[in-house]
């Protein structure tokens, strides 16, 4: 399994680096490998997957007519868009 210090060493290697040997090493290169490893698993994991993306899940609005969307979801994108407002008409 590849370790975060894993990828930075491989990245270090890459520019002529020499390794590290703990990931909180405060060398410059190790530091810069560190974010640029951050800002590239970031970008990865916001993309939408088959294999965590729930299709066809329904949310419904509360008394408030808010449609609260789960904390752990990365983005929603309303495929359907409904008038569910009580006491009105659309």
């Amino acid at each position: 399994m590849l370790t975060r210090l894993n990828a930075i060493n491989i990245m270090l290697r890459a520019v002529g680096q020499s390794p590290i040997t703990t990931a909180g090493l405060q060398h410059p290169h190790a530091i810069l490998a560190s974010n640029t490893l951050t800002d590239i698993e970031t970008e990865v994991q916001a993309s939408g997957w088959w294999f965590n993306e729930d299709v066809g899940v329904t949310l419904l609005a509360n008394t408030d007519g808010e449609v609260i969307i789960p904390s752990n979801a990365l983005n929603c994108d309303p495929s359907e868009l409904n008038n569910y407002y009580s006491g009105t008409s659309g």
